[in-house]
């Protein structure tokens, strides 16, 4: 039993660091593009719903990174951010790496109309919806299933509304400030270092 005390005693520290030494911090911005793209494209006309079984809801940081860039994208008019926000995680490799989930922007009804921020009713729809997975090996692999819906101008859907999707991956470094393209919105997302602890 004291060989066993001594070992927690000797080891627990080094545990504790290597925890501590696999937290990093991830900074998201996710902003649309002009909807002059919207019409001038032959886009599906399709509503569509992200899988979303299984996603986790991390303790989102209310202290930002990307601010500059942020500032950037607001002093443009022709970009419109749907969601700035920051969290931490340990990171894992890809077989054991969880979705993130993320959704933001205007919330619509089973019906394809807004709901005001005074209206207590359950979004169907977000503006910004779907999820973020980020796993570690040598690099950092980033893959995102984000589904962005907008109001339509075609009057053959029942519900007024079309959503775009962003299935991408892409292999990273620390501290690299990485940009992932759609022709209707972008997505600004960097990974560091995190000095604090995961708190539950």
């Amino acid at each position: 039993m004291k060989k066993i005390f001594f070992f927690c005693l000797l080891f627990l520290p080094l545990f504790s660091v290597k925890a501590s030494d696999n937290l990093y911090q991830i900074d998201l911005i996710v902003f649309t593009q002009n909807d002059a793209t919207m019409n001038s494209e032959n886009w599906p006309n399709t509503l569509k719903q992200p899988y979303l079984k299984n996603t986790i809801n991390p303790d989102f940081n209310p202290i930002l990174g990307l601010q500059k860039e942020a500032n950037k994208l607001k002093q443009q008019d022709n970009y419109k951010i749907i969601l700035h926000t920051s969290w931490k995680q340990n990171m894992t490799s890809k077989r054991y790496a969880k979705w993130i989930r993320i959704y933001g922007g205007q919330p619509y009804d089973a019906k394809g109309q807004m709901i005001q921020p005074d209206d207590n009713r359950i979004p169907t729809y977000w503006k910004l919806n779907g999820k973020i997975k980020i796993s570690k090996s040598s690099f950092f692999d980033i893959y995102t299933d984000l589904y962005l819906t907008l109001p339509t101008p075609s009057s053959d859907n029942l519900i007024p509304l079309q959503t775009f999707i962003m299935q991408q991956h892409r292999r990273t470094k620390l501290n690299q400030l990485n940009y992932l393209d759609h022709p209707l919105f972008g997505v600004l997302i960097k990974i560091s270092k995190s000095a604090s602890k995961l708190t539950n």
